[in-house]
């Protein structure tokens, strides 16, 4: 659950997950807004590449997006669709048998001054084609893989040839969403010293280019002075980091050419290692203006939160929780590995009882990979029916079929 503090100047939120609070009334500083981020939250890489170790929500979601925005915004509301008003380029125009994808950009600007152009989309691409082992999102054969070239047709308008057709929503959904315009005119040099120049114009170059990127980005002590970090696109800018615990402190880039501009002077994020921490404070009236509630404390304690100022309300995130099988275990292995156990797991997990106990309601059950909730276009009518019903005895027969009996009452 989610609560927010109403303050001077309005309601600030942040996407993320689970149950969010908002407190009313005034704000320590009625220009400054503090969030609690959960537990394993605090960012530790800033440079938006990010390696597999440090492809992280925290890294991303609460730190690179309020910084660097990708080519293209995903989310209204709570409707997991393409945002148009907040993405940096306009819709993909198709052509070539969907062969061929053009993208026109929107006219943003770096907080320098300069414009945002397609050479900081070939920049991105320059090093992703080198690096692509080093992204954390990286699969053989998606993106980059899948993009044969790139030709830039004006500072603004660019084209993607592609290996193959695609479907025009997955490549929009998956693989366009995985590029953001980074600032080459600041951050295309070997060293801080070295001027910048075009050295991701050659494989050897763009590989130079990553490596100091990426150990100026592992130093966090110097993200606040480090002039690269200082030249964004996107709404806000750090000035404060404390790298022993991940608190962030960010003010508005006045020379955002976006919507949705910063109506406060100061944006912190507050990380806790423990929800009982956080959740002490909100509970003591010291709390963050943005927090949440544990599952387990929602229900029981929610006129008490309300008495402190605070509204309760769903913090719904496009995903699914799940249990991971090591079909590899050397024990166990072979056992899973067998669809019927697997099908007989599946009938003893009682998920709405999963939902009514244990998330008090503030959940729904899952059926494959799509999430239903929030509602969306995407899961389709298989997603929205359980194929294995609860049921105990279905489990039973199913084991006892395949040679399984039951010893010493034990089931």
């Amino acid at each position: 659950m989610k609560v927010i503090r109403r303050f001077a100047g309005g309601v600030v939120a942040i996407a993320a997950g689970a149950l969010l609070l908002a407190a009313c009334g005034s704000a320590t500083n009625a220009n400054t807004v503090t969030m609690a981020l959960p537990p394993s939250f605090a960012a530790n890489y800033i440079f938006p590449l990010e390696p597999p170790g440090k492809f992280t929500t925290a890294n991303d979601q609460y730190l690179a997006y309020l910084m660097w925005r990708p080519l293209y915004w995903y989310g209204v509301g709570e409707s997991p669709v393409i945002n148009t008003q907040l993405s940096l380029a306009d819709l993909p125009v198709w052509s070539a048998n969907s062969k061929t994808v053009t993208i026109t950009l929107k006219p943003y600007k770096w907080s320098d001054g300069q414009a945002v152009t397609t050479r900081d989309i070939q920049f991105w691409q320059d090093l992703m084609n080198v690096e692509k082992t080093n992204w954390g999102a990286y699969v053989p054969g998606a993106y980059p893989d899948n993009i044969t070239s790139m030709t830039v047709l004006s500072p603004s308008t660019f084209q993607l040839h592609l290996n193959k057709a695609y479907n025009h929503t997955w490549f929009l959904y998956n693989e366009l969403s995985q590029i953001t315009p980074i600032p080459q005119q600041v951050w295309d040099k070997t060293s801080a010293s070295g001027k910048v120049g075009n050295y991701d114009m050659t494989p050897a170059g763009a590989k130079a280019v990553y490596k100091y990127l990426n150990s100026a980005s592992d130093s966090k002590s110097t993200w606040t002075s480090n002039p690269l970090w200082q030249v964004v696109d996107g709404p806000w800018k750090i000035s404060q980091f404390t790298p022993s615990n991940g608190q962030a402190t960010f003010v508005p880039n006045k020379a955002y050419s976006g919507p949705v501009k910063p109506t406060i002077s100061k944006f912190e994020e507050l990380p806790f290692t423990v929800d009982s921490a956080e959740y002490n404070q909100i509970t003591s009236g010291s709390g963050p203006d943005i927090g949440y509630v544990p599952w387990q404390d929602v229900n029981s304690q929610k006129s008490r939160i309300a008495k402190l100022g605070y509204t309760i309300s769903p913090w719904i995130i496009f995903s699914f929780n799940y249990m991971q099988l090591n079909l590899n275990s050397a024990g166990v292995g072979p056992i899973l590995s067998q669809l019927y156990v697997r099908q007989a797991l599946q009938d003893v997990i009682d998920q709405p009882e999963v939902v009514a106990g244990p998330y008090g309601g503030y959940a729904v059950p899952s059926y494959g990979p799509v999430p239903v909730a929030p509602a969306n276009s995407f899961a389709d009518s298989f997603e929205k029916s359980n194929p294995f019903p609860f049921s105990t005895t279905k489990a039973k027969a199913l084991l006892a079929s395949h040679g399984w009996t039951i010893e010493s009452g034990v089931e």
